[in-house]
């Protein structure tokens, strides 16, 4: 019964204030994965950057740091994002504003690490963020990646 009147209460509340509820799905798709054959092909040590861009493209975000050393990071997502948002009137010139989406910057991909003489150092894939969040931190051989986006 109680449940009730507070779904009642909010649904007065929504029809009598001029409240506005938006609900969204939207499908986000960006690039497209990068095959194991093209990741196969880069050779640490072997392949040089002109070679990995040439191989896979431009991509998301170039990074160099202050020794030299560049960081390539490709990215690549396709999922169903959903949001809703809520939006309430308290007086004349000012509302309230509740928001959610289910989106997040957690987006797969593959970092490409090259040294000073623009020779490929290694190569990771998993989670950007994840990836990005470890060459930049203190304890990491990359600290001086602190400015990586995450």
């Amino acid at each position: 019964m109680r449940v009730a009147l507070l779904r009642l209460a909010a649904a007065t509340l929504v029809l009598t204030t001029g409240a506005c509820l938006n609900l969204g799905v939207t499908r986000v798709s960006t690039n497209e994965p990068i095959a194991d054959a093209q990741l196969a092909a880069l050779v640490p040590q072997q392949t040089g950057f002109g070679e990995a861009l040439h191989a896979l493209g431009a991509p998301l975000a170039v990074r160099a740091s202050e020794n030299g050393r560049v960081v390539l990071a490709y990215g690549f997502e396709d999922e169903l994002q959903w949001g809703l948002s809520f939006s309430v009137p308290i007086v004349r010139a000012a509302s309230a504003r509740f928001r959610f989406d289910s989106s997040s910057l957690e987006i797969e991909g593959v970092v490409l690490i090259f040294d000073a003489d623009l020779r490929l150092q290694s190569v990771r894939s998993g989670w950007l963020a994840e990836i990005l969040r470890e060459l930049s931190g203190s304890d990491s051989l990359l600290s001086d990646f602190a400015e990586l986006p995450r």
